[in-house]
């Protein structure tokens, strides 16, 4: 299994997309934000475990992505993008009668 585009944070996004999940997963990283130096500490003392699970390069990536808050500011600005540039659900346009 490969991450296309070779970026993790890239490959979520567009699965969180596919799947509707953004504004979701935005909610999530803003308030878990705080936690991310842990979540990137976590992943290092689990790596021999995850490493028969998973691609180095990604555990590698997920790392330096929770470690560095600018890394967490990229992965919330790329949902909020591809937010804006989805379409909605349905043709409903959000303002309106009810």
């Amino acid at each position: 299994m490969s991450v296309p585009g070779g970026s993790l944070s890239g490959w979520v996004a567009q699965q969180l997309m596919r799947r509707r999940l953004v504004a979701p997963a935005i909610a999530f990283v803003y308030a878990h934000k705080p936690l991310g130096f842990v979540g990137a500490q976590l992943l290092l003392l689990l790596q021999p475990l995850l490493d028969l699970l998973f691609p180095r390069q990604w555990l590698e990536e997920g790392v330096a992505l929770l470690a560095d808050c600018e890394g967490l500011d990229a992965l919330i600005h790329r949902l909020e993008a591809c937010q804006a540039h989805s379409p909605t659900p349905g043709g409903i346009t959000g303002g309106g009668e009810v």
